[in-house]
């Protein structure tokens, strides 16, 4: 039995309950059905009830709205800031060791692309690798299933919510989405082995997670794949800060002009490295 959420600050008719970018510039500041489920804005901050995000940077809103998030307990949200700086925010103030520990984390994953962030509970869905520019993002912790309308044109539709079910377009998105959206879930779910484990390991907590209708709890869309093996918070946390320090060298090396000072940053940095005993 699909699990319900009670209250959904949406429309409920089912004429507002299919959105596209289209179907926004046709309604907001249009539509007085749409218009009480309006809240304007200058910041908000990603949550479990963000649904999606249509990014709206060359052509804003009433001149000042960048974009337009969906949240299931607020309602349809005109935001200034763009995409790229409600994920830029989300990270800075949520996310374990930040964008680093993702890319890091997908690089040993051998993951292609920048498609997703994900935190083991929630995991936002970029149409385009989100390092090229502002995009839009679906949450797949919000997605009970998606599917293909052409070869251009990619539909989400979101668990249920005390009956009723709404539904994203996206167009323009990359051929290989399936593959991507399947490696961003993939993705998710190692977050969460990694750290159940960390808490089994260090903290003698079991983490128990009970299996939900959203995407991210559908292991047929994200295996088989690569094992884990090794992987652990702790390594990846310690590569994250290695290639910040190597980083802050080589600015220093061609800042001052003296390359010397990449060479001699493997000693520095081994130096500093305080030993992991008592004494």
């Amino acid at each position: 039995m699909n699990k319900t959420h009670t209250t959904c600050r949406l429309p409920h008719s089912p004429r507002y309950q299919v959105w596209s970018k289209q179907l926004l510039q046709e309604r907001i500041e249009k539509d007085k059905v749409v218009e009480q489920y309006l809240i304007r804005t200058n910041t908000y901050l990603l949550n479990a009830n963000t649904l999606a995000i249509y990014e709206f940077q060359q052509q804003p809103f009433s001149g000042i709205y960048k974009s337009v998030i969906f949240d299931c307990q607020e309602g349809i949200i005109l935001c200034q800031q763009s995409s790229s700086t409600l994920i830029t925010t989300f990270a800075q103030k949520a996310l374990l060791g930040g964008l680093e520990f993702q890319r890091e984390l997908a690089d040993k994953l051998n993951l292609k692309g920048h498609n997703v962030i994900a935190t083991g509970n929630l995991a936002y869905f970029s149409l385009q690798s989100y390092n090229s520019s502002n995009v839009d993002w679906i949450a797949l912790h919000q997605i009970s299933k998606f599917k293909f309308l052409s070869s251009a044109t990619v539909i989400f539709k979101t668990i249920n919510y005390n009956g009723n079910w709404y539904s994203f377009m996206f167009d323009k998105h990359s051929k290989y989405l399936f593959e991507k959206i399947s490696n961003a879930l993939f993705f998710n779910h190692v977050i969460s082995k990694l750290l159940a484990n960390h808490a089994a390991i260090y903290f003698g907590i079991t983490l128990s997670k009970k299996r939900g209708p959203s995407l991210i709890d559908q292991s047929d869309y994200f295996h088989p794949h690569k094992a884990i093996g090794d992987l652990s918070l702790k390594s990846i946390i310690s590569a994250v800060n290695q290639k910040r320090q190597l980083r802050y060298v080589h600015y220093l090396a061609d800042e001052f002009e003296m390359p010397y000072l990449i060479e001699a940053n493997k000693t520095v940095y081994y130096l500093s490295k305080r030993p992991d005993t008592l004494y």
